[in-house]
């Protein structure tokens, strides 16, 4: 079943639209509200509203306290690359309360590109972010979670039984995955941990978390928009390209993904000589899609949701797998 657009979700009940009116009006004085928000987003982890306002529009955001990261991490692109992330106007942070607003991006969304270079302008920008982050990781403040590579083996070795309990009738029963998917990723995880060191001698920076097309925007002018920090952590930077490749790869073809891919790298050539860091390139993109899937079971527990993302984790896991194979 398809998602609602834009604009058919309702305002939920809670938080309450005249107290957000109001938040707005005291945070952003002057700035004149007209007409009824669109909804973008309304789940139990979040939500997410336009307000058609004076001047410009305003993005309201609320987010579950698992989201911590996502204030620290715009703010922090905020000084360092503030034509690449949404200007923040004001955050209210209280218990179980995490607001923000910005400022309208003002351009189109990565996933209406029809042609690669709009992608390939999102990779250098990521490229650039992660050049910097991972030379100044002390500017980084400790609210952004770290999550060196080495910690990936980890991660699946909490979620297989995790998916035993609450994925495995459902993966058993879908056409969309391989009846053998749980059997394959239990026989793969001891070889992850070698991955992992290997993966570990790139530098960490900034690791986006969830990266895909509608995350990323294009203004007219050619530059680029990165946000929704929400899954942010400081980890392997390569793991935020997967889901970029999965939609280029999906939108356009492979061989745009390769593109991409060799794009994102020539940017960042002085981390190694190139053959190695197309095989750690390789070896992160068979890591990365655990950490993608861990995260869903974060969401699920946090907002009592358990076996919700089902399909999700299990098309992450059985794009690991793939990636798996393709190693030998």
């Amino acid at each position: 079943m398809p998602e609602p657009a834009p604009g058919e979700i309702e305002w939920p009940a809670n938080p309450a639209l005249d107290e957000v009116r109001e938040w707005i009006r005291r945070s952003a004085p002057g700035r004149m509200l007209a007409g009824a928000p669109v909804v973008y987003r309304c789940a139990p982890w979040g939500l997410t509203a336009r307000f058609a306002a004076s001047g410009n529009a305003i993005f309201f955001k609320a987010t579950a306290h698992y989201f911590a990261a996502e204030i620290p991490a715009t703010r922090l692109m905020n000084r360092h690359f503030p034509s690449a992330s949404p200007r923040l106007i004001a955050t209210r942070e209280e218990p179980g309360r995490r607001w923000m607003l910005m400022e309208d991006y003002q351009g189109r969304l990565l996933s209406e590109a029809k042609t690669p270079e709009p992608y390939l302008a999102a990779v250098r920008t990521l490229a650039q972010v992660h050049a910097y982050f991972a030379s100044a990781l002390d500017e980084v403040p400790p609210t952004i979670p770290r999550l060196p590579a080495t910690q990936v083996p980890g991660l699946l070795d909490e979620l297989i039984p995790y998916v035993e309990r609450w994925y495995a009738s459902e993966w058993r029963a879908s056409e969309r995955l391989r009846h053998d998917l749980l059997d394959l990723v239990k026989a793969n995880a001891h070889r992850l941990p070698a991955w992992a060191r290997e993966v570990s001698a790139l530098p960490n920076s900034l690791d986006h978390g969830d990266l895909h097309s509608g995350n990323v925007a294009v203004r007219r002018d050619g530059s680029v928009v990165l946000f929704d920090w929400s899954d942010v952590t400081v980890g392997c930077p390569f793991f935020s390209m997967d889901f970029l490749l999965s939609s280029i790869t999906q939108t356009l073809g492979a061989m745009e993904g390769a593109r991409l891919s060799a794009e994102y790298l020539d940017a960042l050539a002085g981390w190694a000589d190139r053959d190695e860091l197309d095989r750690l390139y390789m070896l992160a993109l068979c890591l990365g899609p655990v950490r993608s899937a861990y995260t869903y079971k974060i969401i699920e527990e946090g907002s009592d949701c358990r076996g919700r993302f089902h399909a999700t984790v299990g098309w992450w896991l059985q794009r690991a797998v793939t990636r798996w194979g393709q190693l030998g």
